[in-house]
C-alpha cells in the first residue's frame, strides 16, 4: 500500500510542473498544438537530466495564429532555468536544428569559470557633460562589435589570424575605446 502524503504530494508537484509547462509554454510559444507540443515517447530534454517537459513547433508563416498566439521574449519573465531546460532538443548538434543544443554544451564547458569580478553599473553615475559622448560611442562600439563577432564566426575574419586580429583591435581603438573605458573607469573611481 502507498502511502497516501508521498502520493499526494507527486500529484501536486507534477500537476504544478503540468501548468507551469501550459502557462509559461503558451506565454512564450503560443497555444498547444500551433507553438509547442508536449513531448513524445523517446524525445530528450536540452539537459538530459530533466524529464522533457515540450517541444516547441517551427513558425507557420502562412498562419498569422502563429504570430498573434504568443508573447514570445515577453514570456519569458516567468521561465525558470528548469523550464528552459526541459525542452525536447535533437542530439545531433552538428545541424541546424542542433543548435540550441549545441550551445548548450558549449556553454557548460564554461562552468566553474565564471568571473567573481561584477562590474556595478547600477552605483555608477556618468557626468553630464560627457553623457551624450559616451552614449555616441556605445552605439557605434556595440555595432561594431556586433558585425565583428559576426565576421569572426562566418570566417570573413579569421581569430587566428595576427592581422585580421589587429586590424579588429585598431577599428575598436578608432572607435574611441580608450576613451570610452577612461568615462567609465572615472564614473567607478568616484562612485567609491
Amino acid at each position: 500500500m502507498r502511502h497516501p502524503r508521498v502520493h499526494e504530494e507527486h500529484l501536486v508537484d507534477e500537476r504544478g510542473r503540468q501548468r507551469q509547462v501550459r502557462r509559461v509554454g503558451r506565454a512564450e510559444f503560443g497555444e498547444e498544438g500551433i507553438g509547442w507540443v508536449a513531448p513524445e515517447e523517446g524525445e530528450v530534454a536540452l539537459d538530459v537530466n530533466l524529464e522533457p517537459s515540450f517541444r516547441d513547433l517551427p513558425l507557420d508563416e502562412g498562419n498569422p495564429e502563429d504570430y498573434n498566439g504568443m508573447w514570445s521574449t515577453l514570456g519569458q519573465y516567468n521561465t525558470t532555468e528548469e523550464f528552459r531546460n526541459a525542452q525536447v532538443q535533437p542530439l545531433e548538434i552538428y545541424g541546424q536544428s542542433g543548435y540550441e543544443r549545441r550551445l548548450f554544451e558549449a556553454t557548460k564547458l564554461y562552468e566553474g569559470k565564471e568571473s567573481d569580478a561584477v562590474f556595478p553599473y547600477w552605483n555608477v553615475w556618468v557626468p553630464v557633460e560627457v553623457s551624450s559622448e559616451l552614449s555616441t560611442m556605445q552605439v557605434n562600439i556595440n555595432s561594431y562589435l556586433d558585425s565583428s563577432s559576426a565576421e569572426f564566426i562566418a570566417g570573413t575574419r579569421d581569430p587566428n589570424s595576427d592581422t585580421d586580429w589587429q586590424a579588429y583591435l585598431d577599428g575598436l581603438n578608432g572607435l574611441g575605446a580608450d576613451r570610452y573605458i577612461e568615462i567609465w573607469q572615472d564614473a567607478y573611481d568616484a562612485a567609491k
